[in-house]
């Protein structure tokens, strides 16, 4: 176990400097105008520092909303979220939020995150801590999830304690009882710490506490769950005596959220603020239903959005204006959200950022505490900059990258010392099992690796041994979390045209811009956010057993020329105009499995390259599909346009020819007419006509599988479409040999000329 109070006094000096200090004083809270005792003491009746924070709070109920962001892996970094927010949106957040988390990497950096925590609070923002720890089964540091085939004790932030367990550690003095409360003695030295410069933390110690798959929730037991959060509360507050802490009490959104505020409920007298986690879990968003029911359970007190990814809208929040501060998820905020929809959201006159807020009063204004926006905020793009080193996945010892913990049951992965003296130690894999791949990636965030842009990824392979069926056929892949990747790129399209020969360690180098230029649909590499920067193995399949080899000098070389700013692209996602279809098959096309169609890219004389569909078959419709669903909400209030040429319709035309838009059937528009276009241009066979459609009215339109009760049917939800385009003639045994051509699909933002 790592017990940091040894840190005391080498850090004690620094301490002194910084801190201003705060009189201890006895405080009441105000909810709603009515004043009563604040419950962040619970049963102790120690002094309070002011809860600046609860007051603030509860200063602007009804009437506006923090927005902050978390600042999750690496807590080497424990701004990094918080400053690409700031140089995105030109704006600080006026939340910032870490955690003391779980990998060994990141308990080593407990340290430097409270000091974040102390920096952001001087710099006028709500600070919040969280606590995704590892079980008292085992030590300070464990994975996030178990490993295949553990049966023994929990090493992870996953996985459940047995009853014995739960009776030891909820038991006062067992053994595991007394492991937590040393566990909590560690995080109270550094909480004490900040304590002393007057900041006062957010503490939400139990992440989503209706969340089964993690330790400290028993789906079966919510009762275990609550006493945990009142032993930890009891223990931090009377123990520990803890005069800064806020406690939030925090669930996610279920279903089973009405019952759940009440099974887990710890007592209102041990929490201050109640949030909710609205991942979209129970399919019904930012239902007025979920929030009823947050504040009918909170009686009074502040209530949040704890962790979001996808944003609401300004409008949802004067909607539901109690919500008192929103937190959205790390890198995920950047990955649902476009860049217009964040800088539209912190720009709302509802929501509060930190030019918005009056600083704390132990706010040091000389300290130089209002820091610049890194980059200078949106627009100012800094120069790229090359860097000087390799990034290093593997060099004679782990980094941050391993074996994918669920291979291991298929693939052993070992350092072993080479026969060749002059590569040292190398990684040695041995396919056990088939169907599977050898996958390094990091448990932590993921990384930025666009400085390596114009350079190279290198690494030594030596094939020991391949079964015969493989024959040579060996594939790498780089990933940003599947199926965001390269997509299979054979090993034979290295720089040198080296082909696999076993027995002997050969370099294999590949360009990274061509890594990035290959096309894998909507989800091609996004080198700014790799999970997994070398996935390697022998041909996918059956034939995998016994095939073992070995990897050295896995790195990312940087080349000679400085990486580019990217310059605005035409015709993307996320554009004014955003093409699903112009000259080529590039992101979607007929699904895969539809043998009664066939799909060609025919030239047409005067339109250049047009998508031609010929039936051959009957019941099937024409789905254009990518490998994800996409975000199309920009483009809300704006159009879908496309030219069609109907060739040979047997069934005739009138009124037999329909669109759809599909966010995963039976989430649908359903079938709409295609003369229910705009203009009502009505279907002539042989010639080219323009259709144009509102994205307003495929949201309006209604799903008749919803009226007919089919289960998860839904109207569209553009923020998840799968499909966005369906077009067909009449469904049913007259379709076969039907043929048509399509070209320019493209969706267009409101008020957007072509």
């Amino acid at each position: 176990m790592i017990n940091i109070k040894p840190l005391a006094i080498a850090i004690a000096t620094s301490l002194a400097l910084v801190a201003c200090g705060s009189e201890d004083v006895t405080v009441s809270t105000t909810t709603n105008g009515d004043s009563n005792s604040s419950s962040s003491a619970g049963p102790s009746t120690e002094p309070l520092l002011v809860p600046e924070m609860l007051n603030y709070l509860n200063s602007i109920q009804g009437e506006k909303t923090v927005i902050g962001i978390h600042n999750r892996e690496p807590n080497s970094e424990p701004g990094l979220q918080t400053d690409k927010m700031a140089k995105l949106v030109g704006k600080w957040p006026s939340l910032w939020s870490g955690d003391f988390l779980f990998s060994s990497k990141d308990v080593d950096n407990r340290l430097n995150m409270i000091f974040e925590a102390q920096k952001r609070w001087r710099q006028g923002m709500l600070v919040q801590v969280m606590a995704h720890v590892c079980p008292p089964t085992t030590g300070e540091s464990c994975a996030w999830e178990n490993q295949s085939g553990q049966t023994e004790n929990i090493a992870s932030i996953q996985g459940d304690l047995s009853e014995a367990e739960w009776s030891s550690l909820l038991t006062d003095g067992e053994p595991l009882n007394l492991e937590w409360k040393e566990r909590l003695d560690n995080m109270a030295f550094l909480l004490k710490m900040i304590s002393d410069d007057g900041v006062r933390v957010l503490f939400r110690p139990f992440h989503e506490m209706n969340q089964p798959v993690f330790w400290w929730s028993k789906k079966d037991s919510p009762e275990y769950t609550a006493s945990l959060y009142r032993l930890t509360h009891d223990y931090l507050v009377n123990e520990q005596k803890l005069t800064n802490l806020t406690f939030v009490w925090n669930l996610q959104d279920f279903a089973t959220l009405a019952d759940d505020l009440d099974a887990y409920d710890p007592g209102p007298e041990y929490y201050d603020i109640l949030t909710l986690d609205n991942y979209n879990t129970d399919g019904t968003g930012f239902s007025q239903e979920k929030y009823d029911l947050m504040v009918a359970k909170a009686n009074g007190k502040p209530i949040a959005l704890g962790e979001v990814n996808k944003l609401p809208t300004a409008e949802l929040l004067e909607q539901q204006p109690l919500w008192t501060f929103i937190m959205t998820w790390a890198e995920e905020t950047f990955e649902k959200n476009t860049d217009a929809e964040i800088i539209a959201l912190y720009n709302s006159p509802r929501v509060v950022t930190l030019d918005e807020k009056a600083p704390w009063s132990n706010y040091d204004g000389d300290d130089q505490l209002i820091l610049e926006i890194p980059g200078g905020g949106p627009g100012t793009e800094p120069e790229p900059t090359l860097p000087t080193k390799p990034f290093i996945v593997f060099e004679d010892d782990f980094t941050e990258f391993r074996l994918k913990a669920g291979t291991i049951s298929k693939i052993t992965e070992t350092i072993v010392d080479d026969e060749d003296t002059t590569k040292g130690k190398a990684l040695n894999y041995k396919y056990t099992g088939a169907e599977a791949t050898v996958e390094l990636i990091t448990e932590g965030s993921s990384v930025d690796l666009s400085g390596y842009s114009t350079g190279t990824l290198e690494f030594d392979l030596k094939i020991i041994n391949e079964p015969d069926a493989i024959n040579g056929n060996w594939s790498i892949k780089v990933d940003c979390g599947y199926p965001c990747g390269t997509g299979d790129v054979p090993i034979t399209d290295n720089i040198d045209g080296i082909t696999p020969t076993v027995g002997e360690w050969q370099t294999y180098k590949f360009n990274v811009k061509d890594l990035i230029a290959r096309d894998n649909g909507n989800d091609s590499l996004d080198i700014t956010k790799v999970n997994s920067p070398l996935v390697i193995f022998p041909a996918y399949g059956p034939n995998q057993v016994g095939a073992e080899f070995r990897l050295d000098n896995v790195k990312y070389v940087p080349g000679t020329d400085k990486p580019s700013t990217p310059s605005p692209s035409t015709g993307e996602l996320g554009d004014d105009v955003f093409f699903v279809f112009d000259d080529a098959i590039k992101r979607w096309q007929l699904k895969a499995d539809n043998n009664n169609i066939v799909e060609t890219v025919e030239n047409d004389a005067d339109r250049g390259n047009v998508l031609q569909h010929e039936y051959i078959e009957n019941q099937t419709t024409s789905e254009l599909l990518g490998t994800s669903n996409i975000d199309l909400s920009a483009y809300i209030g704006g159009q879908l346009k496309f030219d069609l040429k109907i060739i040979d319709a047997p069934a005739g035309l009138a009124d037999n020819w329909f669109i759809k838009v599909d966010c995963g059937w039976p989430c649908t528009t359903g079938d709409i007419k295609l003369q229910d276009n705009v203009d009502m241009t009505i279907p002539e066979l042989d010639q080219w006509q323009s259709y144009t459609f509102n994205v307003d009215d495929l949201i309006a339109h209604e799903n008749s599988e919803v009226a007919n009760g089919t289960a998860n049917a839904r109207n569209l939800d553009i923020t998840k479409v799968s499909s966005p385009l369906v077009i067909l003639p009449t469904w049913g045994d007259t379709q076969k040999g039907s043929k048509f051509q399509l070209d320019n699909i493209r969706y267009i933002k409101a008020g957007v000329a072509e």
